[in-house]
């Protein structure tokens, strides 16, 4: 909307400007015309009486008619058939700029139609106003255009959000086409109709000047050839010009010339005075279509938040880089694909504004740093396309991307990368506060990683999620090993969409015990996936695919109520089992439909709070500390144990503990590994299993596998454990059998 009011103002500027030079103008052009007719008037009377009375009266009246006639011409159908032409203009951008919006996926870009859109609607309200007689047809122009718009608009704001190509955005857009052509269609006749009324305007002022010739050459005999010498000038000086004039609309019109036709100028007479009005108004409409157009083009490819360019001029330039490189088999580019890390906590804390703002400076930092040129002219987008200048894009969100070609080998950009690691983790200062964040770049060069412009993007944007999954705030080039996994982390997600369908989960029992007494005191339910594909996988090999799937409350669910149809199976079996342990992940615990799932399972097999336990991590409060505790007070109010699982190892265990309702706590099995060799984490388990106990919330020992792991926990007093010494992990025959033996 800023760019909307600035050239606003510009435009009130220049017609003010252009309307205090028109004063001017018209007050010459009257005086020097007024002189003008009455050098003609008395040259003609010293031809004779008889033709002269009769010439005057018929030159008089042509100078009425034909003065009216370039008044209509220059106050209504000029500017009436400009107007028009602009109309059709803009109605051609903003179907291209719709298209474009949707084969870049850029929102923006579709919204920013709505400017042009209004700026159709005042070019034929304009035209409108000044031929009255095609009010109609504009009217109906206006209507079909509001259908036209409003539909295209919303399909492709629908597209470019779903990322539809443009061969799919025609098919769901085929009538809004259609209705494009209409309109375009029905402008085009009107256009036409109002070039035919300009050239039959023309055509009056040129009769009758003929006209004035002829009687004037029977009018007198004496004075027949001056007559006929004069009036042959006058018409054919006329003549000229308006076929001139004519000629150039109609070029212009048709698309066949540009606007740098000018009518040339002598004489101060009526027409000069049109030939000066028809030259201001093409160099006008010529100004403001090249600054029209320069403001479109920097609309289209500029990033509006931080003034870099956008994808489509990346793509572009890519593109350009990738002919160069056909041509010359030694040229090499580099891609850099840039994503910050630690940006989102900042959004969040500080304000969208402030990170707005921090954006705008990462950009001013990547420009200096890769000496990138600004778009501040068409000579800087040249150089660009040109590959004269680096190019740093945004490309979404958070997310950069650096284009080099001029020796842009690996040790080049290996130097680049680390000089922009260096330059984006300084501190910033955002309404004066100072924070940091960090920077994570994948690297792929052209010709060796990548086939073309896409390609190029995408094998460093792998190559950026290879730098994160490496700890972030470091670079790394693309390699082949890099897609492998990429293309074994797709078939995975695949695999387990149909995992539950397949019936290729399965679960595991792992026996509980009293450390007091020895008994068997229930079991942990353990996940497997047995995949034809990848073999059998632990939960840690496939639930933070399920996470990026969102399949993970949907094996939340089966896990629970495959649970509780076990007990229902074994209660019916009189198989005495305390109480089975769940592992449930941290999208299901701080869910608001976590309550709704464990009472449906538990309603649909008769099974009790009591024999339930579900275990969470600590990290499912990361972020979501009301929802979680929140879930688990409705849980425990249901009967159901809530055990704290890994307790010890993370940031937050103590703050769960106390802000939470907690009924155990499992030691992480790190914990017992040190047990007997590391005094501190004795201390520390020591100190751990008295703090439970003076809460009073029970203690459960993961991993045991050696008798003096058994007794030392049982000494320092804590209540239950697990681990290969007491039993391995069980399918549910073998379970069944462990239970049923005395």
């Amino acid at each position: 909307m800023r760019k909307r009011g600035y050239i606003g103002k510009f435009a009130n500027v220049d017609l003010a400007r252009f309307g205090q030079f028109s004063s001017l103008a018209n007050e010459r052009f009257n005086n020097q015309a007024a002189v003008s007719l009455k050098r003609r008037v008395l040259s003609i009377a010293l031809l004779g009486v008889s033709g002269f009375v009769l010439y005057l009266s018929v030159t008089i009246t042509q100078a009425y008619h034909n003065q009216a006639t370039l008044r209509e011409i220059q106050s209504v159908r000029y500017p009436a058939q400009a107007s028009l032409l602009g109309a059709l203009h803009t109605l051609e951008v903003i179907q291209r700029e719709l298209e474009v919006g949707v084969l870049t996926s850029n929102q923006d870009l579709v919204q920013t139609t709505a400017i042009l859109a209004d700026d159709f609607r005042q070019k034929l309200i304009e035209t409108a106003r000044l031929s009255l007689e095609r009010g109609n047809d504009i009217n109906t122009i206006l209507t079909r255009f509001e259908a036209y718009y409003q539909s295209s608009s919303n399909h492709a704001l629908e597209a470019s959000a779903a990322g539809d190509d443009v061969a799919h955005y025609y098919t769901r857009t085929r009538s809004a086409a259609i209705q494009y052509d209409e309109l375009k269609g029905e402008l085009s006749a009107l256009l036409n109709t109002e070039t035919q009324s300009l050239s039959d305007s023309m055509g009056r002022a040129q009769r009758f000047y003929q006209y004035s010739i002829w009687v004037g050459y029977f009018a007198g005999v004496s004075g027949v050839l001056l007559i006929f010498l004069l009036g042959w000038y006058t018409a054919n000086s006329i003549v000229r010009r308006i076929n001139e004039m004519v000629s150039s609309l109609r070029n212009i019109a048709k698309g066949d010339s540009d606007m740098s036709a000018r009518i040339k100028l002598s004489g101060s007479d009526e027409m000069s005075e049109l030939a000066f009005w028809f030259n201001t108004f093409i160099a006008r409409l010529d100004s403001v279509t090249r600054k029209s157009t320069a403001e479109i083009r920097r609309i289209a490819y500029t990033d509006n938040l931080s003034g870099l360019p956008n994808r489509r001029l990346l793509m572009e330039c890519i593109e350009a880089e990738k002919t160069r490189c056909q041509s010359d088999p030694d040229r090499r580019v580099a891609g850099m694909f840039l994503d910050l890390d630690n940006f989102k906590p900042v959004n969040d804390q500080l304000g969208h504004d402030a990170g707005d703002e921090l954006i705008r400076q990462v950009a001013k930092r990547l420009q200096r740093i890769v000496n990138s040129r600004e778009l501040d002219d068409d000579e800087a987008f040249e150089a660009m396309i040109a590959g004269e200048s680096p190019v740093v894009a945004r490309i979404g969100g958070d997310e950069f991307f650096v284009l080099v070609s001029r020796g842009a080998d690996e040790v080049f950009a290996e130097s680049l990368a680390t000089r922009i690691l260096e330059t984006v983790l300084e501190p910033y200062t955002i309404a004066g506060e100072q924070c940091h964040i960090g920077v994570s770049i994948g690297i792929s060069l052209y010709p060796r990683d990548a086939s073309s412009s896409a390609n190029l993007m995408d094998k460093a944007d792998l190559a950026m999620y290879e730098a994160k999954n490496c700890g972030k705030n470091t670079f790394r080039f693309y390699s082949r090993k890099i897609t492998e996994a990429a293309k074994r982390k797709a078939r995975l997600e695949n695999a387990l969409r149909e995992s539950i369908a397949k019936g290729e989960l399965r679960l595991l029992f792992q026996p509980k015990f009293s450390l007091k007494t020895g008994d068997f005191c229930g079991a942990e339910v353990l996940l497997r996936w047995h995949s034809d594909e990848f073999g059998v996988l632990a939960p840690d090999a496939f639930m933070p695919f399920a996470e990026a799937s969102g399949k993970t409350l949907k094996i939340d669910e089966w896990v629970l109520r495959k649970s509780c149809e076990t007990l229902q199976a074994w209660g019916q079996a009189g198989l005495a089992v305390e109480r089975l342990a769940v592992n449930v992940s941290s999208h299901m615990i701080r869910s608001a439909e976590c309550e709704a799932i464990v009472e449906s399972a538990m309603r649909d097999f008769g099974v009790s709070g009591e024999q339930l336990e579900l275990e969470v991590t600590e990290s499912s409060a990361n972020g979501f500390a009301r929802e979680f505790a929140d879930n688990i007070a409705k849980l425990r109010q249901r009967g159901i144990t809530i055990a704290l699982d890994d307790f010890g190892v993370g940031q937050s265990s103590m703050h769960l503990l106390i802000g939470c309702e907690i009924d155990a706590l499992k030691l992480d099995r790190s914990l017992i590994e040190k047990l007997e060799i590391d005094k501190r984490t004795q201390v520390v388990v020591q100190s751990l299993l008295s703090m439970a106990s003076s809460l009073n919330v029970a203690t459960v020992a993961e991993g045991l596998e050696s008798t003096s792991q058994v007794q030392r926990l049982r000494g320092l007093g804590c209540d239950m454990a697990q681990g290969y010494f007491f039993a391995k992990p069980m399918d549910r025959e073998d379970i069944e059998k462990f239970i049923s033996e005395p």
